[in-house]
């Protein structure tokens, strides 16, 4: 079967050979054009008038008949880069137009940004195929394929789909939006599952959260404009049951997620087509009501500004986004997986290899090229139906449905690590995808054009996120700077004065990161007194069991006056992104010496790593101050060079005197700076409590050319 669009749908819409310029398929009397002004004002004047005098008389001249708002969401919460979208329209003539032509004319007046057609995708797969075969999960051999479901299945020829459940079957918390044909919304095998809009009150009429669309309680129907994203095709039911049929429920079949809730777009019409004006508004509707992952098993040859703007914004707040290549077996860029910051998903069949052909059709096959990211299983895919819901007897093949099962892993992830944003899970993905399980003459070592980084794998992938989560490490230490051996727990004076900063500090100072920098707490952590006020910043390292020069990982903490090193709310256990091993512990603070814990401790998802440096473990000899029997790290490293020096070329004591002006000694300056040795929020020279005297004491105070070195591997 050839997959370009009916001939009975192309009479409907007017099929234009030469959309802008290529052989791209599109809704011959419309355009999509974007103002340069924002919101045009639309029906001021007349009901086709912008109030742009030199668009609305070439508006007059083509016989414009509508002028629509293509995107009429709004988002829920602050989102990140939103473009702005008044000013995108959806213009209709007519009759059919000369689009390069109306465009020339349209940038012409100055007024707008871009304009383009409105090009025609369609879904990548062909109605399905009802057999008599009973059995259901059996059936589902890209989940568990023990070589037994056809005469080509290969053992193992899977993406380990059962150990992956063993790890997390989702989250209600994620969101995974389907722009599709719809879904059979009452299908008891995804019951519950819906996502719902809590925000508007059903069949009342009125748009009660503002987002464009009325009575939107449970997704949009883009193509028929309304509240009711039914499935009138069927390719939207298959695929979504293929991300999200609810497992072990004793019905149908097992979607990747199980829990996650489903948001219903419908783009494809009845014909199995959609427009690329339907397709941008639906990805801001998804971002907009706050969808995590995106599924678009849909491709179209027309490259659109506003649909990739679009992904750009999605992209923007870390909402992933996976299409699939299409099945006409070549090198063809299609859209949305074209786009770049989409995920684009070719098919593998039962044997690992790229499916050339799918089972409808001989020509057939996985599209490839330069664009592709990794393949899942897509030929004879089982799924829901969308005219029944006791059927479980038909099957879809194409990469529209090896797609879904890319993206249902991409929610899984979503669901161990909410905070991963759209590259670390492509990234996850690839690393973990299985290479060279292919035919070898297209499967080759590393990324290739046929298979991408290689065909998914769900454990891996979900393993791998499993052992960066964050883990539990409980420190306890002491700066010397700050101790006071009367009370036996450190001052708060720059909390107290108000110098503490509210993002980390050691970024700026050189230091870098293995993990995330630049952090920010909440001035609410500094407004706690007591012991547990903050102290400062400081940095914790793991170091490898059997490399203690390395760094696994590293994040900015917060410690309090008691010695208890907490995470940036101010009082949690701090949690570091590492996998689980041995580790050596390090404490870095900006003007004390380090220190490392002197044997590797156990790291794991179920305990807590805990070691107290005030009890005196420590790599090394003498590489803490002792006070009355506490130890703490050695004060005044103001030039962060490893080691406290009173005399010669850079020394610590001339550090403090330059910070005062170097001319006047008895100064006091009130800053958060690495001169304050005592942390007290005053760089002093001369007089009580100066700083010059806290360095003199760490060497020794006895012989000024003492030099105290950090035991830091």
């Amino acid at each position: 079967m050839n997959r370009s669009i009916p001939l009975l749908l192309l009479s409907l819409i007017g099929y234009n050979a030469h959309c802008f310029g290529q052989t791209s398929a599109c809704v011959s009397n419309e355009l999509i054009v974007q103002f340069r002004s924002g919101a045009p004002l639309l029906g001021a004047q007349c009901a086709t008038c912008t109030g742009l005098e030199s668009v609305d008389r070439l508006n007059s001249a083509m016989g414009i008949v509508a002028i629509e708002r293509i995107v009429a969401s709004r988002p829920q919460n602050e989102m990140k880069a939103r473009p702005e979208t008044d000013g995108l329209l959806l213009l209709r003539y007519s009759t059919a137009i000369d689009p390069d032509k109306a465009i020339a004319q349209y940038m012409a007046t100055g007024e707008v940004q871009f304009a383009e057609p409105n090009y025609l995708a369609q879904g990548s797969a062909p109605p399905p195929i009802t057999p008599n075969d009973p059995h259901h999960y059996p059936r589902q051999w890209s989940h568990f394929n023990d070589g037994t479901f056809n005469g080509t299945s290969e053992n193992d020829a899977d993406i380990d789909m059962r150990e992956a459940w063993e790890i997390t079957t989702g989250s209600v918390g994620v969101v995974a939006a389907i722009l599709d044909s719809g879904f059979k919304l009452d299908h008891p095998d995804v019951a519950g599952r819906i996502w719902n809009n809590s925000d508007e009150i059903p069949g009342n009429g009125i748009d009660d959260d503002g987002n464009g669309r009325i009575d939107d309680h449970q997704g949009w129907d883009f193509v028929n404009n309304d509240n009711s994203p039914m499935d009138d095709h069927g390719h939207g039911t298959n695929v979504a049951g293929l991300l999200g049929a609810t497992g072990n429920n004793g019905i149908g079949y097992a979607g990747v997620d199980w829990n996650c809730k489903l948001m219903i777009c419908k783009v494809l019409n009845s014909s199995n087509s959609a427009t690329s004006a339907n397709m941008t508004a639906a990805f801001y509707y998804a971002v907009d009501n706050g969808a995590d992952v995106v599924n678009m098993s849909i491709g179209g040859s027309g490259f659109s500004a506003a649909m990739q703007t679009a992904i750009n914004y999605a992209y923007a707040n870390d909402v992933v986004i996976v299409a699939c290549m299409m099945n006409f077996n070549n090198a063809v860029t299609y859209y949305p997986a074209g786009y770049s910051n989409v995920i684009a998903v070719g098919a593998t069949d039962t044997n690992d290899e790229r499916v050339a052909p799918f089972f409808w059709d001989p020509t057939s096959g996985s599209n490839f090229g330069t664009h592709i990211d990794l393949v899942a299983p897509g030929n004879y895919m089982y799924g829901l139906n969308y005219s029944s819901n006791t059927n479980y007897n038909s099957y879809w093949g194409g990469t529209s449905q090896a797609s879904p099962i890319v993206c249902g892993v991409a929610g899984l992830i979503k669901a161990l690590d909410p905070t991963l944003g759209a590259d670390s899970i492509r990234s996850i993905l690839m690393a973990t995808a299985d290479d060279q399980v292919g035919d070898p003459a297209e499967d080759t070592p590393g990324w290739d054009q046929y298979h991408g980084a290689g065909r998914l794998n769900a454990y891996a992938a979900l393993d791998l996120v499993r052992q960066r989560l964050p883990k539990s490490v409980a420190i306890k230490v002491f700066l010397g700077g700050p101790y006071d051996t009367g009370t036996a727990l450190m001052h708060d004076s720059l909390r107290a004065a108000g110098l503490v900063p509210l993002t980390e500090p050691y970024s700026s100072l050189g230091y870098v990161f293995e993990g995330e920098s630049g952090q920010a707490i909440s001035p609410t952590v500094l407004a706690v007194q007591g012991n547990n006020a903050i102290v400062d910043w400081v940095v914790l390292e793991l170091r490898p069991g059997d490399a203690t020069t390395s760094i696994t990982a590293s994040a900015a903490c917060l410690v309090q006056r008691d010695g208890d090193v907490v995470d940036l709310d101010g009082f949690s256990v701090p949690g570091i992104h590492a996998p689980e091993g041995n580790y050596h512990i390090a404490i870095r603070h900006r003007n004390h010496l380090s220190v490392l814990s002197p044997a590797p401790s156990s790291l794991s998802m179920t305990g807590t790593l805990v070691h107290d440096f005030t009890a005196g473990s420590a790599f090394g000899s003498a590489s803490q101050i002792e006070v009355s029997g506490i130890h703490a790290l050695w004060p005044g490293n103001t030039n962060g060079d490893g080691e406290v020096k009173y005399t010669g070329v850079n020394n610590d004591r001339d550090v403090v005197l330059v910070e005062l002006g170097g001319v006047l000694p008895t100064n006091v300056v009130s800053a958060y700076d690495r001169s304050d040795v005592n942390l007290d929020g005053r760089v002093k020279y001369t007089g009580i409590h100066n700083d010059r005297d806290r360095i003199l004491v760490t060497i020794g105070g006895t012989l000024p050319t003492a030099v105290v070195h950090e035991q830091l591997p």
